[in-house]
């Protein structure tokens, strides 16, 4: 539903006088912020299917932690876009980006990123887990339209 607010949004915007110029930058970043969305789909997937196969709830529990974090950090995105000052805005893009690296970090220390088994760890008999393609930090600062650091 609020992504049908923020397009009608962007309609409006870009049909208003003077207000043409600030549409597609808007645009661009409500499709970041939708890519971002899914590539956090993906990255739940991978821990679900990791943690299948190596049980461990203590990282599974961190994991989901910063997932929490990363899809509330992307709402409060979703929210900014349009509707709050261009300050709010990148106060907002900059916490999805540091939620999301926060996160990718840990998948990647406990293997999940590229489906190493942990050391001693315990195993299933569910299917090995594929490694999962994220991208970096820098990759969604770009496409959320963060300034580089």
């Amino acid at each position: 539903m609020r992504r049908r607010q923020l397009f009608a949004m962007m309609l409006a915007a870009a049909a208003a006088p003077g207000c043409s110029a600030a549409a597609p930058v808007l645009s661009a970043i409500a499709q970041g912020a939708q890519w971002l969305g899914s590539v956090l789909d993906i990255a739940d997937a991978g821990q679900r299917s990791y943690f299948n196969r190596h049980p461990n709830m203590d990282a599974e529990g961190r994991i989901n932690e910063a997932l929490t974090h990363a899809r509330t950090a992307l709402a409060a995105l979703d929210h900014a876009i349009g509707a709050a000052s261009a300050e709010d805005e990148a106060k907002a893009r900059a916490e999805a980006v540091a939620a999301y690296d926060a996160l990718r970090k840990l998948l990647d220390e406990t293997g999940v990123l590229d489906g190493r088994p942990p050391p001693g760890g315990p195993e299933t008999d569910a299917p090995v887990p594929k490694p999962v393609e994220l991208p970096s930090r820098e990759q969604v600062a770009m496409r959320l339209g963060e300034a580089a650091p």
